[in-house]
């Protein structure tokens, strides 16, 4: 039954998520470093990866235990939001 709230969460909290990857992108790509863009490419690209993993593991973990499955759909959402808004306040304009 786990397994069936997980896909119906996800369809709501996939958006979601597509609107904090995107805030996190205009905060990493505003900041202005001496070495280029490089380093920022790094840098997204990493936390892209980071919160697909978050994602495939909490979402692992509801199907498998009797984790929460909303709470498991959530929490790379509400996790990686703090960071982008931390991330947008503290770039450079």
């Amino acid at each position: 039954m786990n397994r069936y709230l997980v896909v119906a969460y996800k369809r709501w909290s996939l958006p979601v998520s597509a609107f904090i990857l995107t805030i996190i992108a205009v905060a990493v790509s505003s900041i202005k470093r001496r070495g280029g863009m490089g380093v920022n490419l790094a840098l997204g690209i990493s936390l892209a990866f980071i919160f697909i993993f978050f994602d495939k593991v909490f979402g692992t973990l509801a199907e498998q235990s009797t984790f929460s499955p909303l709470i498991a759909v959530w929490f790379p959402n509400v996790t990686f939001g703090i960071l982008a808004i931390y991330l947008l306040f503290n770039a450079k304009r």
